[in-house]
């Protein structure tokens, strides 16, 4: 996965201090003769981590082929000198691998790729110099998805991993919740409402992660829509994917639930139709009066 995505940015500059940690992080990962186990310190208690060797061997392979496709071109490797670092604290006393790509990016008016941009955030505002352009490595897995390079398996896992290790805020919409639950292979439409789990909406539309609650409800109405308006969508089809949606985040908030299927049917009725045509499909009632049921069953 990394090489289809560096290598999809030929101009890519990657600074020297990243390649020498790397290097560091490569070596901790070498299992010594007779070890069994790494003991640390976290939050007031001891923990033993035992070791599994074939895992620590796949994670140094898999960063010894980074390494390896990054020193492919070493014109694009990159030496950040001394006096280029400031006195200030958000360079000075950062490491070299968080601090340097902001540095370049200040001094060549480049883009920066980064899953952390708040860094480059607190370096403009302690140091005055302007906030490099920046994007997010989910936006080049996204496109490669998109262009056929990557399987919707690979881009939801990559997703879900970005929402347990990151700070950058991910955004989502009907419209991927849509391509990732039904899928089109051409001749037939698959339904996969497990294919919700990897987004951890509990997380990325979470109050605590700078969402609204009412914007994050909406994306859900929104989606929710398109499934009871989808006549090809069957009624069971259409609850399996409520469950799951449910199951996923509409059940953090008692009223969500509720809420959330009285204005998919409010919405659905003001549609405008055809002089003649009832303000809602025999279906589209039928999906709503299952769904309501089964919330009945859930005892919400």
């Amino acid at each position: 996965m990394f090489e289809k995505v560096f290598k999809s940015i030929p101009n890519l500059k990657t600074p020297h201090s990243v390649v020498v940690f790397l290097l560091t992080v490569y070596k901790k990962f070498e299992v010594s003769p007779g070890q069994v186990g790494n003991m640390g310190y976290n939050q007031g208690r001891m923990q033993y981590n035992e070791t599994h060797k074939p895992t620590m061997n796949l994670i140094r392979k898999n960063i010894q082929n980074a390494i390896k496709i990054i020193e492919e071109n070493q014109k694009n490797i990159i030496y950040v000198p001394d006096p280029s670092v400031s006195e200030s604290f958000s360079e000075k006393n950062m490491p070299a691998e968080l601090r340097d790509a902001c540095i370049l990016a200040q001094q060549t008016k480049a883009t920066v790729l980064t899953d952390d941009f708040l860094y480059l955030q607190v370096n403009s505002l302690e140091t005055k110099k302007d906030t490099p352009k920046h994007f997010s490595s989910i936006s080049i897995v996204k496109i490669l998805f998109e262009n056929g390079d990557f399987s919707l398996e690979e881009y939801l896992n990559y997703f879900h991993y970005l929402t347990s290790y990151r700070f950058h805020f991910l955004q989502l919409s009907a419209d991927e919740l849509e391509k990732a639950v039904l899928i089109n292979d051409g001749d037939s439409i698959t339904i996969k409402p497990e294919n919700i789990k990897p987004f951890n909406l509990r997380l990325i539309l979470s109050k605590e992660y700078g969402v609204d609650p009412q914007a994050a409800l909406m994306v859900i109405i929104n989606f929710l829509l398109r499934i009871i308006r989808n006549d090809s969508i069957s009624i069971e089809d259409a609850v399996r994917i409520f469950e799951e949606i449910n199951s996923q985040f509409l059940s953090e908030n008692p009223f969500f639930s509720n809420t959330a299927i009285q204005i998919c049917e409010k919405i659905i009725k003001n549609y405008p139709r055809p002089l003649g045509v009832p303000s809602i499909s025999k279906i589209e009632q039928a999906k709503l009066t299952a769904i309501d049921k089964k919330i009945k069953e859930l005892g919400i």
